[in-house]
């Protein structure tokens, strides 16, 4: 168990906001990724020894980590027994699709009843030629599916963003946090 979380400390990088962050905002930032892409089995048990470790940080810092994440509905947290990261079951993952699927489509209506500046354009247009260029790729062996998890999130988030509504983007960033497409996704669009 320790190797796989070594071997996901060297390519997963946390996604935070630009601004400053404690190092427990970027462990937390971490986990949650790891748990999102599903490096961690329905269930498996989360040592804090062992995740500090793979993080290079002490355990309070995983302990406040996994405290927020229990929080959050990621893992589960048993008395004396530790913390588990949480399984999802299809019927979980169709709802939190859905409800991000309502998300969007209310956020792209706002955002286009607000117009596009030619910023916001070049923005769109830049993001749409990054994921073109992925989807080229989508079948060949070595298919980035981190870059187009990036592209794919930050095309997301922009509609949000455009749509200029606070209480939009923070809805939006909890169901991010949500997982609604397995690691082997990309198979079934091919």
């Amino acid at each position: 168990m320790a190797a796989a979380f070594v071997a996901a400390a060297l390519f997963v990088e946390p996604v935070m906001p630009e601004t400053a962050v404690t190092r427990s905002q970027t462990v937390i930032a971490t986990l949650r990724e790891w748990l999102l892409r599903g490096e961690f089995g329905p269930d498996e048990r989360l040592q804090e020894v062992a995740l500090a470790e793979a993080l290079g940080v002490s355990r309070t810092p995983v302990r406040e980590a996994l405290r927020t994440l229990a929080e959050e509905g990621l893992v589960v947290y048993a008395p004396n027994r530790g913390y588990r990261a949480r399984g999802f079951s299809l019927d979980y993952v169709m709802k939190a699709f859905r409800l991000r699927m309502t998300l969007e489509g209310l956020g792209a209506r706002l955002a286009a009843e607000a117009g596009m500046t030619q910023a916001v354009r070049q923005q769109f247009e830049a993001l749409l030629a990054e994921g073109d260029a992925l989807l080229a790729t989508v079948e060949q062996p070595d298919f980035d599916h981190e870059a187009w998890r990036s592209m794919n999130k930050r095309f997301h988030m922009a509609i949000h963003e455009h749509a200029d509504n606070e209480l939009l983007m923070q809805t939006a960033r909890w169901s991010s946090r949500i997982p609604v497409v397995f690691a082997g996704a990309f198979r079934w669009y091919t």
